[in-house]
């Protein structure tokens, strides 16, 4: 990577020359990080750098898929890891990959891990169906979590745990008839906790009307107090 170049260039040149004589290579070119990339893709929706580490949020230069058999390694810019507390990567996100932009690693109630009820002055919680969601609703000053997807449920003693921890509890998913359905879904199981079904009157959901707005503090406003 053209980044990479130290003042011991001559002697890695050397090292790649070594390399060709010992096999034949399809292809050569650069790889790593796409900084600029990164950056433009997460200012859209109003977030920092500060917010991604908040909730573990890291750029990976690549990752590998494997069945134990056979693996693949993929690369190139976009590419997330989303980490534990405990450092334990739980999911990859490539925002630009279409229909598999998620690759789940392991099991983990997103946001969880940054959850402070004491310090919580609003006594409320939502649920929600992304972490892209709950980075943009934590910078409203509002604490959330999020399931692997919405389709699947929470685990009823996590429930009457944050019944406990708050008075006020709401279901954000998409504004679309999934979103929808999953909320209803989410609130009827959990009837017995006072979870209510909030949506976004504009938009689909909390972050397409952030980053449809030119102004962000505008829309985080408008967002807030919808």
């Amino acid at each position: 990577h053209p980044c990479s170049i130290k003042k011991d260039f001559e002697k890695e040149k050397h090292l790649v020359e070594d390399w060709f004589n010992k096999r034949e290579f399809a292809a050569v070119g650069e790889m790593g990080t796409d900084l600029y990339w990164d950056k433009t893709y997460w200012t859209q929706y109003g977030i920092g750098s500060k917010n991604l580490e908040k909730f573990n949020v890291y750029p990976l230069k690549e990752y590998k898929l494997s069945n134990g058999e056979k693996s693949m390694l993929i690369t190139g810019s976009g590419i997330y890891g989303y980490f534990t507390s405990n450092g334990e990567l739980y999911k990859v996100y490539q925002p630009m990959a279409g229909k598999r932009k998620h690759m789940n690693v392991k099991n983990h109630i997103q946001g969880l891990d940054q959850l402070n009820p004491m310090g919580n002055a609003l006594g409320m919680i939502i649920i929600t169906k992304s972490l892209k969601d709950i980075v943009c609703l934590s910078i409203m000053g509002y604490e959330s979590i999020s399931p692997q997807s919405e389709n699947v449920l929470l685990p009823t003693k996590l429930m009457e745990s944050l019944s406990t921890q708050y008075g006020h509890k709401y279901v954000l998913f998409d504004n679309d008839p999934a979103g929808k359905r999953y909320g209803n879904i989410l609130s009827k199981n959990y009837d017995n906790t006072n979870l209510f079904v909030v949506q976004i009157p504009e938009g689909q959901d909390i972050d397409d009307l952030i980053m449809k707005s030119e102004n962000k503090s505008a829309a985080v406003k408008t967002a807030k107090y919808t």
